[in-house]
């Protein structure tokens, strides 16, 4: 008897084990969703920032880019018009210079 006595409580505690493994199925099959749909989100905001981060490098080097042509261009103009009044101040003193002699003769 005390052998059928105990296999019957091993029997109740395994059909005991069973059911709470049952309960506690669905909240498992609910957090591995949970840890998936996280681990997605993680993700595609990985990949997110990783584009943003491409996106940001290539707007620097074409600010960059842009205020190197700025330099030059600002570098020309004040040299312009230093060698354009000279070239200018030449060529009226050249084209005086004609008008007088066609005058003397």
């Amino acid at each position: 008897m005390k052998h059928l006595n105990g296999l019957r409580i091993a029997a109740f505690l395994l059909i005991a084990a069973s059911v709470s493994c049952d309960k506690s199925k669905p909240e498992l099959d609910k957090a591995k969703q949970e840890l998936k749909d996280v681990s997605a989100q993680r993700d595609n905001a990985k990949m997110q920032l990783e584009l943003s981060e491409g996106k940001l490098a290539e707007a620097q080097k074409r600010i960059s880019d842009l205020e190197a042509a700025a330099q030059a261009s600002a570098a020309e103009k004040a040299a312009a018009p230093a060698s354009g009044k000279g070239a200018k101040g030449k060529k009226a003193k050249t084209a005086k210079a004609k008008r007088s002699h066609k005058k003397r003769h």
